[in-house]
């Protein structure tokens, strides 16, 4: 019995640093930040930034579900210079597993950097995205690494970084071919969970110990 509480108190004591490292990166890439304030002034803060142009905002309803989009006219915490940086705040279905019943929703909120479409853009988003990694890769219990590549050539990558006590990768980091020839995106993704008005971490769970 003490065996398996001490397994569980060191899950809760390695996902709470998981989740400190979470909110750092909310905190230093995105305007709006939603760990820094209550959930509907985190939305407030977003919608009403003055510097967000061209916004297209869905609020969820009977038939739709939550979604914002927008460009910032001059946020920009990365260390190259982007052609343009876009925010997205999408409210998804999500099922955690074939064997339940019930879907679940969550929030995808995501920065994105798109390069000029040039070789020199390229290179910057890859160095900005291995410089993300070596910033993020300490901070969280386990990382994924995965490539897209389109007839031999890797077009595409991602990390996605793990907290032991919850169902998917609350942080991700990405960059890809655009559809603009030429052109690649750097990707920021937080996956969270709005609950008592409070941004949490999505599809929190506790594993499932042996006691002997």
């Amino acid at each position: 019995m003490k065996k398996f509480y001490l397994l569980v108190l060191l899950a809760l004591n390695v996902s709470a640093h998981s989740q400190d490292a979470v909110k750092k990166v909310s905190k230093n890439y995105f305007r709006s930040d939603p760990f820094a304030m209550e959930f509907s002034s985190f939305l407030k803060h977003l919608i009403n930034d003055p510097t967000l142009k061209d916004k297209e905002l869905y609020q969820r309803s009977d038939t739709g579900l939550f979604y914002l989009h927008g460009f910032y006219s001059s946020h920009n915490p990365f260390f190259f210079k982007p052609k343009k940086v876009e925010v997205v705040l999408a409210e998804v279905e999500m099922q955690y597993a074939d064997t339940l019943p019930d879907k679940d929703t969550i929030m995808l909120y995501q920065l994105v950097a798109y390069s000029e479409p040039d070789a020199d853009g390229i290179k910057e988003v890859k160095r900005e995205f291995e410089k993300l990694h070596k910033s993020l890769n300490k901070g969280f219990s386990s990382t994924k690494y995965q490539e897209q590549k389109s007839g031999g050539e890797v077009v595409g990558a991602w990390y996605n970084y793990f907290v032991p006590t919850h169902a998917v990768a609350p942080v991700s980091i990405m960059w890809g071919k655009t559809k603009v020839p030429g052109e690649v995106a750097l990707n920021i993704t937080i996956r969270m969970k709005p609950s008592y008005n409070q941004a949490t971490l999505a599809a929190p769970w506790i594993p499932t110990l042996r006691r002997n």
